[in-house]
């Protein structure tokens, strides 16, 4: 049987996060509870306060939310091992999805009191959690950049359907991409700030036509 070691070892295998050692978040996992979930036991229900973070050991957690017309939609399916729920824990919002399990699974609960606790030491413990969530959320801003750049980037191999469009009617500059990625990151677009993402703009675009000859890549 696999001891909270092996766990902690297997969750830094797959999601790494620099200076956390196996030891120190196995010391996470031991104040948390542990339970073991049979397939389709609820782990924690869209709507609901969100009172805790969960760490899938063992098995797989299936997500869902309801859509506009009340129809209960898949998300996602998470393996083991992975971490998930932290963000309501960070910012106060009620569980925004519900997650059940898709077999037989195990999970850690670190709930909110628990969080904050561990989250403020200053112990090795704590030093893992911080670390961990921070590697984490990394990983969610990075992918969510990727997929929003891959959304709105005009595809070169699919030629627009519309009868009479060049490419250039579908270009989207560098610029577009960081002033959408900067709004789902929170900044604040104000006219200065949108000035100097054109200005950015007109300088990367000016740098790749002086270097082409060079073969820059950027």
């Amino acid at each position: 049987m696999a001891t909270l070691l092996d766990h902690a070892q297997n969750l830094l295998d797959a999601h790494p996060s620099q200076g956390v050692t196996p030891r120190a978040l196995a010391a996470v996992f031991s104040s948390a509870s542990i339970d073991r979930l049979q397939s389709g036991q609820a782990v924690c229900t869209e709507g609901d306060p969100g009172d805790a973070m969960y760490f899938l050991m063992k098995g797989a957690v299936l997500v869902q939310r309801r859509d506009p017309n009340g129809h209960m939609r898949e998300l996602a399916t998470m393996q083991a091992p992975a971490l998930f729920g932290q963000m309501a824990l960070i910012d106060n919002s009620p569980r925004s999805a519900s997650c059940m399990a898709e077999g037989d699974s195990i999970i850690a609960t670190l709930d909110r009191t628990t969080y904050i606790g561990v989250l403020n030491e200053p112990t090795s413990r704590g030093t893992a959690l911080r670390r961990v969530l921070l590697a984490s959320l990394t990983r969610q801003l990075v992918g969510a950049n990727g997929r929003i750049t891959d959304l709105i980037r005009p595809r070169e191999a699919s030629p627009p359907e519309t009868e009479g469009a060049g490419v250039e009617d579908f270009d989207v500059s560098n610029t577009d991409i960081l002033k959408v990625s900067g709004v789902l990151d929170g900044w604040k677009l104000d006219a200065a700030t949108v000035h100097q993402a054109d200005t950015m703009e007109v300088v990367f675009t000016e740098d790749q036509r002086r270097n082409r000859k060079n073969k820059t890549v950027y």
